[in-house]
């Protein structure tokens, strides 16, 4: 029984670790191209739907200023009071809905963070144990 050239365990185990990155980066890559293009998915939708709220709350805000106008010239101030809280109760439920909305964002983002870590996890664990 003959032995092949000896190698230093140092030398072994170096070229395992390069193994193990080089598979663990391939891996994490996709991971995280497709964690990308969701957050990517989700902020465009953020952006759309804030860019909704903002014209919404635009328009009120003019509605306000026009109704300020009139109340100026003929309207009484109890017409004016009930218009008035309409439009804050419709901007706070915009508000809100935002708010939702911003939440759902971070909720995501947190998800998909986790979900990244998880795979990292089970990819690291499936690859040192042998079953």
């Amino acid at each position: 029984m003959s032995e092949g050239p000896s190698i230093p365990l140092r030398d072994y185990i170096d070229r395992g670790m390069a193994d193990l990155t080089a598979y663990h980066n391939k891996d994490t890559g996709q991971i995280h191209a497709e964690l990308d293009r969701r957050i990517v998915t989700v902020m465009r939708e953020l952006d759309m739907r804030f860019a909704q709220v903002t014209d919404r709350i635009s328009h009120l805000n003019e509605l306000r200023e026009a109704m300020r106008d009139q109340a100026a010239s003929f309207v009484t101030a109890e017409v004016i009071n009930t218009k008035f809280n309409e439009i804050e109760h419709r901007t706070e439920r915009l508000e809100g809905a935002f708010e939702r909305q911003r939440g759902r964002a971070a909720a995501y983002a947190a998800i998909a963070g986790l979900v990244g870590i998880v795979a990292t996890v089970l990819t690291l664990f499936i690859n040192h144990v042998r079953f």
